[in-house]
């Protein structure tokens, strides 16, 4: 390896010691430990029925997906099934007691549980997992319990899955009372989304100046009735600077031809933050205890005469470990010269796509006859980088567009742009018109909820979560004998850190006290 290779990927980030996310606590079903454990199950399967065709589904969303529609994965199945009526308790040999309920929804990409009750008592331990035993979600333990008992589990790969609860050593019994059954049928593989393959990674080198406005961005799985999709969203600050956890999207991420979501629905969206590759290539690296489940609506602005802006406020603080970022904005009414997008299409690990020349108005207009305000609507052009042509697809609805302050000036709507058809339309609600171009309601206005202290700014940095440590004094990097050596002296400020994180090439290294030589 070349010393110029090594030099412009070596990056020093501060050690921060903390925990993992509040869901859920890790570890395996007591089952696992023995080859009899689910047999008892098999032939007590609970068969979901199926009346549709997936790939008449699929047809419906692609047009719908043109027509600027929510990009849909999901179909929910009605059922009433819980610990009361349905699975079967057992005694392990090694003396746990479980209760199991086997679910088959046939030739369903993946299965995600919508719950209308939902308590483990303390003691208690939930896990799902599928018969091949290859995807498990759990322990799902008292610290998960929902503030108000509607909650939805992530999808789990195949159309089998298993339940198993470990009783509380107390006697105290939990309530699992499924409403729904989540059939994922489309955009789902699991381990691996499938955006277009001109999508550039936030960790590429495109990235590399963006690493504090991505850990603001998250990927959304929204119900809206009796369907489930996917949209991006992204944290705001607002002038009270006070962490609350105020996300911006998209308003047609909570409507179909159908329904538009309602309170309740709102209560079972699903976030997911640091949802990431962390190289340039590869699959996601986050776990899922980066995910925070239900919101309420404070701002609605539908695109039809408006800007389709949408503000929710999620129902519970976000983890310190999570180490988010609060984006910044920019309320003027100002073309953007340059800047990014920071989104999920298609519902795939973080993607970066970049722009070089200035946006330009644009009123939305539909041909079913949706029409937006005039002008209150950017386009984007992208360009193409280093390590692609990042442009917008499904999924990436909602997502923040940045300018060349590094502040959200709009959010995504949608258009025509694709991997095929790199220099089609990129069409964002601009924030200028989603603040107060609306009336009086409060409903309809973001700058009440946005600057609650009434200063007035027209732009406002973004903020960390947790106060950043100090960075490393005096630091340098040499190159000797095959090895790079890097030295640094113990910052001298108040509060410094016990250590550091080195990454090479995007790829964690090592981590070594403030005081460490470190040679590689």
């Amino acid at each position: 390896m070349n010393r110029g290779y090594l030099f412009s990927f070596l990056l020093i980030f501060l050690i921060t010691w903390s925990g993992y996310g509040q869901l859920t606590t890790g570890g395996l079903p007591p089952s696992f430990l023995y080859e009899t454990g689910l047999k008892s199950t098999i032939d007590k399967s609970v068969r979901i029925p199926v009346n549709f065709n997936t790939e008449d589904l699929k047809l419906v969303d692609e047009w719908k997906t043109g027509q600027g529609a929510p990009l849909r994965i999901a179909t929910l199945i009605p059922t009433d099934l819980s610990i009361e009526n349905a699975g079967e308790w057992s005694e392990l040999p090694g003396g746990e007691k479980i209760w199991q309920l086997h679910l088959q929804a046939k030739d369903a990409t993946a299965i995600m549980l919508y719950y209308n009750a939902f308590y483990i008592p303390e003691g208690g331990q939930l896990f799902i997992y599928n018969v091949e035993k290859t995807h498990v979600l759990g322990a799902y333990t008292h610290i998960t319990n929902p503030l108000n008992g509607k909650f939805v589990t992530e999808f789990v790969a195949g159309d089998e899955i298993i339940l198993e609860y470990v009783a509380a050593e107390s006697g105290e019994n939990p309530r699992i009372e499924i409403e729904s059954i989540g059939y994922g049928y489309n955009h789902l593989t699991i381990s691996l989304r499938s955006s277009g393959s001109c999508m550039v990674n936030i960790n590429c080198d495109e990235g590399d100046a963006w690493q504090n406005e991505k850990r603001g961005i998250c990927r959304m799985i929204q119900r809206i009735g009796r369907n489930s999709y996917y949209c991006t969203g992204s944290l705001v600050n607002n002038t009270a600077e006070d962490l609350s956890p105020y996300i911006l999207t998209a308003y047609h991420c909570m409507e179909d031809d159908l329904a538009i979501a309602s309170d309740e629905d709102l209560t079972q969206w699903m976030f997911y933050f640091n949802y990431e590759s962390n190289a340039c290539s590869g699959t996601a690296t986050a776990t899922g205890n980066h995910i925070l489940i239900g919101c309420t609506r404070k701002v609605a602005i539908p695109l039809q005469g408006g800007s389709d802006g949408l503000l929710l406020l999620l129902q519970s603080n976000i983890p310190e470990s999570f180490d988010v970022y609060y984006n910044g904005w920019d309320r003027r009414e100002v073309l953007p010269q340059f800047g990014v997008n920071i989104h999920h299409p298609q519902g795939d690990i973080k993607k970066i796509s970049t722009f070089t020349q200035p946006a330009t108005d644009y009123t939305w207009v539909e041909s079913g006859g949706t029409t937006g305000a005039t002008s209150a609507h950017f386009n984007i052009i992208f360009s193409k980088t280093v390590n692609g042509y990042g442009v917008t697809e499904g999924g990436s609805s909602g997502s923040p567009l940045f300018n060349e302050n590094k502040l959200v000036v709009g959010t995504l709507t949608g258009g025509n742009s694709s991997c095929n058809y790199l220099n089609g339309l990129n069409v964002y609600g601009k924030f200028s018109f989603h603040w107060n171009k609306y009336g009086t309601d409060i409903s309809q206005r973001m700058d009440v909820w946005l600057d609650p202290l009434n200063k007035g700014v027209e732009t406002l940095n973004g903020m960390n979560q947790l106060t950043r440590k100090a960075a490393p004094d005096n630091l340098s990097v040499s190159y000797s004998q095959q090895q790079v050596v890097l030295e640094w002296k113990a910052p001298t400020v108040d509060g410094s850190p016990s250590g550091y994180y080195i990454y090479r090439d995007h790829t964690f290294f090592g981590s070594y006290p403030w005081y460490f030589l470190c040679r590689y």
